[in-house]
């Protein structure tokens, strides 16, 4: 029995002298690192896809070949050589530069209704009537937009025309004035208003007016009334009307202002 007790004490002593490690004693944790968050896989733009070329070592538009014509006993007036030729507006009035064009343009696109308009081009060139057939163009990223002036100024022949094309880059379509005006969220009535605001905000020299009324047999027109038929150029990414009035410094020849549509 006493045995027993002495092992109980010396059980007892054993468990006093075991100290518990003091706060300082203890290990420190260590310090919790953020785990930075994933990024997030960013949306690649969607590349856009445009329509086939005819030769993709070419522009989408180009002149393949040009004429020069002779001007003959044609003269222009003093204040028409003063016109810039290369300004799109002096071109829509000059009749010619130094010596007036044809030329032919491709349109450099692997579509059908483009196929038509490349045809038509080139009997516009081949045409003897045309004394010129010349061309401007504007292109941005999603069409290309074409001016076409041809005619004749030869006696008793027909004057000046105008024409234009609105070419779909995505897919290739000719583009109705109709359908510009969707593109630009606008309809023929905000159009119409906001060339008669215009119109009655600018002061023209006297004796000059604003082409109201006007029927051609062939090409655009560009009078004070909207129409399909009205002449509409998209430069870079703004669409454009365009608008004619009789000049008495020009000699009653027509001149061209743009008015921005958006």
């Amino acid at each position: 029995m006493k045995k027993i007790l002495i092992s109980f004490l010396l059980i007892a002593m054993t468990a006093g002298c075991v100290q518990t490690p003091s706060e300082t004693d203890k290990p420190e944790e260590p310090p919790v690192v953020e785990q930075p968050e994933k990024p997030v896989d960013q949306e690649k733009p969607e590349e856009t896809k445009y329509v086939e070329k005819i030769d993709e070592t070419k522009d989408w538009v180009y002149i393949k070949e040009q004429e020069v014509v002779t001007k003959n006993d044609l003269e222009l007036n003093p204040v028409l050589n003063q016109m810039n030729y290369y300004d799109f507006l002096d071109w829509l009035t000059l009749p010619f530069d130094d010596a007036p064009k044809k030329e032919k343009l491709i349109v450099n696109i692997n579509a059908e209704s483009v196929s038509a308009i490349n045809e038509d081009f080139e009997a516009g060139y081949k045409d003897p009537v045309n004394f010129i057939y010349e061309f401007k163009w504007f292109i941005n990223d999603a069409m290309i937009t074409i001016v076409n002036k041809y005619g004749s100024l030869a006696p008793h022949m027909l004057p000046i025309f105008l024409e234009a094309y609105h070419i779909d880059l995505k897919s290739g379509e000719l583009m109705s004035n109709n359908d510009l005006l969707s593109v630009y969220g606008l309809t023929s009535s905000d159009v119409q208003n906001i060339v008669n605001e215009y119109i009655s905000e600018t002061k023209l020299p006297d004796d000059d007016s604003f082409i109201v009324k006007q029927q051609l047999l062939l090409g655009k027109e560009y009078t004070t009334k909207y129409s399909n038929k009205s002449l509409l150029i998209v430069d870079n990414n703004d669409l454009y009307y365009i608008i004619g009035y009789y000049s008495k410094a020009m000699s009653g020849n027509i001149v061209f202002q743009k008015i921005k549509l958006n």
